[in-house]
């Protein structure tokens, strides 16, 4: 287990906030954890970050660092998504379904404010096979119909 008091401390209240068992956020975190040491390129942003063509390498290394810092201390909000994605959507095969959207679609669900980054660990962390697309936003194979009933179940909502 965690040996960090408040790394247990953080599980233990997003166990409390989600109704899940303690075991299990903690293995989600460890996940998460996983999932950035694969992906180093993962940031909040999405894949990499946003760069001003007159940036310095300097300032470019300055808001990865930002960036990704913002996307490891969001533990609470990815494994929100996380589930939610996985009580929700269907996983299919192909990827087809750009990052961008589905943060669109997993804040109006949740009523939450999710970064293209946030979304894209949490797919990650439930399963969803990705391919990159060039850029930050990567596909992913979530079922049609289930993002289309999410869709609508969000607009009724507003």
């Amino acid at each position: 287990m965690t040996t960090n008091r408040s790394q247990k401390q953080l599980i233990r209240s997003i166990a409390d906030e989600t109704g899940r068992s303690y075991v299990e956020i903690s293995r989600l975190a460890s996940t998460f954890d996983k999932i950035l040491d694969e992906y180093p390129r993962l940031t909040s942003f999405g894949m990499g970050t946003y760069w001003r063509p007159d940036d310095t390498a300097e300032q470019r290394a300055d808001e990865f660092d930002k960036e990704r810092t913002h996307l490891r201390s969001s533990l609470p909000i990815v494994i929100t998504v996380a589930l939610w994605l996985t009580a929700n959507i269907g996983m299919i095969k192909t990827p087809t379904r750009g990052s961008y959207g589905l943060k669109h679609l997993a804040e109006s669900s949740i009523g939450h404010y999710v970064t293209n980054g946030q979304l894209i660990a949490a797919a990650l962390i439930a399963g969803y096979p990705m391919r990159e697309a060039g850029g930050p936003n990567p596909l992913f194979g979530m079922r049609k119909r289930d993002l289309d009933r999410a869709e609508a179940a969000g607009k009724a909502k507003r």
